[in-house]
């Protein structure tokens, strides 16, 4: 399994080693890339499995976050958790798992992100996106998991 997930997040920019917990560089860019590259998001409801959960720990540069993210990852998907990362790097983005939604900003507060999983729409700047019917998400009841793939 952690084959899998290295060769998954070596082709997402993310290199792993394997220490007392998993570490993982860059997590962030994974993070940034979601709500920075054109969207290619999808329709379909997770269900998480406690035997696809990996704690890794977000390293950015001289930054290292102390306390572990829990990521769901499995051969053919990896979940980050949106509103777990926005906190560690302080991103303007909140998480609402009762309304499968997620919103804020990123880089000015004109930037907006207006994600609302389901009722499948995307608003970037207030511009309505196409869906990609390839989304992939789940919630844990804490936090909403965004597949990392949908973002590449």
């Amino acid at each position: 399994m952690m084959t899998s997930l290295k060769r998954i997040l070596d082709n997402s920019g993310i290199r792993i080693n394997r220490c007392n917990r998993v570490r993982a560089h860059a997590l962030c860019l994974l993070f940034l890339s979601i709500f920075c590259a054109p969207p290619v998001l999808a329709t379909g409801v997770i269900q998480l499995n406690d035997e696809d959960l990996l704690v890794v720990q977000l390293t950015v540069g001289s930054f290292v976050d102390e306390e572990p993210l829990f990521v769901y990852q499995n051969p053919e998907l990896t979940l980050v958790p949106v509103a777990s990362i926005a906190s560690i790097l302080d991103i303007a983005l909140e998480a609402d798992v009762d309304a499968l939604s997620v919103s804020g900003w990123r880089g000015s507060e004109s930037n907006t992100v207006d994600l609302d999983l389901e009722n499948r729409q995307l608003y970037l700047g207030g511009a309505l996106q196409s869906w990609d019917k390839r989304v992939r998400f789940a919630e844990d009841g804490f936090d909403i998991y965004l597949d990392q793939q949908t973002a590449q």
